[in-house]
């Protein structure tokens, strides 16, 4: 039986791959600055969520390990900052 925070899951079946992809864009967007905790058991699972992991090998978003405690390391996804321009 799948809990109800993962209603995140179940919008995303019927979107494209490319729907789903500014879906998650949006997603971190929208949870800026702090980012987007992933691995956690409400929040997506990078090994069942390709479309984020692509965004992550295309270097669209950055994947940051956080040490919490012995037991407990977080993964956390950012955007990346934009540069200035000189």
């Amino acid at each position: 039986m799948r809990a109800e925070t993962d209603t995140w899951d179940t919008r995303l079946l019927m979107l494209s791959p490319k729907e789903q992809r500014q879906w998650w864009l949006d997603e971190l967007k929208r949870r800026e600055p702090h980012g987007m905790a992933v691995n956690c058991r409400h929040m997506p699972s990078l090994s069942r969520t390709p479309i984020l992991r692509k965004l992550i090998e295309d270097g669209h978003v950055l994947r940051v390990r956080e040490y919490r405690s012995k037991k407990c390391n977080r993964t956390v996804l950012f955007l990346p900052k934009p540069t200035p321009a000189v």
